[in-house]
């Protein structure tokens, strides 16, 4: 289900999802926001820069209530990815996840998630809990390119040095979101398309409030092309 009762989370409570202060709404971008958006599954055809780093000191603490970090393993992601074409047309993204959180190998939180399509931003969080909000891009996921994602009073840049055949490839992650309700769900989101091995040199404006645990420096990471996404309804 996407919500309480199987439904769409409702316009007065889009407002009220956990995720870093940059994410907050603001009156005018509400103002915005489409009062309905096509509900999951989602297919999509996308371009992305996804990179790996280890999860920095004390990042538990930004994970909200609900939510525990999983043992072990400690890294945590971010990437850009092109929408190129999805049930409300094409955007941009910006992702990042600070920490695996129990409940999978691979399952993640994200506090962090711009975009600069309304209705994108209201897709996310009527239907996954995604905490999006707009902001401005520049640049695309291609080897030598440098991609920037810009909002209010923050920014991130991403150059990406890929290396390597493309080769045909699946990836599953599985994200957990909380609801304004409190309750956790997750869903699975799938990559299938074709694969490269990348650097990304990452640069984080030192004043946003996730610069602790979004780290600025080379991470490893993937270049993707050519890659169809598939996201379920929440569970």
């Amino acid at each position: 289900m996407t919500g309480p009762g199987g439904t769409a989370i409702p316009p007065g409570a889009l407002r009220r999802l956990p995720g870093v202060p940059e994410s907050r709404l603001d009156s005018e971008t509400t103002a915005q926001l489409p009062q309905a958006t096509p509900p999951p599954p989602w297919e999509a055809a996308v371009d992305a820069v996804l990179w790996v780093q280890h999860a920095a000191r004390g990042v538990d603490a930004t994970l909200p209530p609900g939510l525990r970090p999983r043992r072990g393993l400690r890294v945590g992601i971010g990437g850009f990815v092109r929408y190129r074409d999805t049930p409300v047309g094409s955007y941009d993204e910006l992702l990042a996840c600070p920490t695996l959180v129990r409940g999978g190998l691979w399952r993640l939180h994200v506090p962090l998630i711009a975009v600069d399509s309304p209705a994108s931003l209201h897709a996310g969080r009527a239907h996954w809990a995604l905490p999006k909000v707009l902001a401005g891009f520049a640049g695309r996921p291609e080897h030598g390119q440098l991609l920037e994602a810009r909002g209010q009073r923050w920014w991130v840049r991403a150059r990406i040095a890929a290396s390597g055949p493309a080769v045909p490839a699946r990836l599953r992650v599985s994200l957990a979101q909380v609801w304004p309700d409190g309750v956790v769900r997750a869903f699975p989101v799938t990559f299938r398309g074709r694969v490269r091995i990348a650097r990304v040199r990452v640069a984080v404006s030192e004043d946003a409030s996730f610069s602790g645990w979004l780290k600025s420096g080379t991470h490893l990471g993937v270049l993707l092309s050519d890659t169809h996404m598939r996201l379920p309804a929440p569970s």
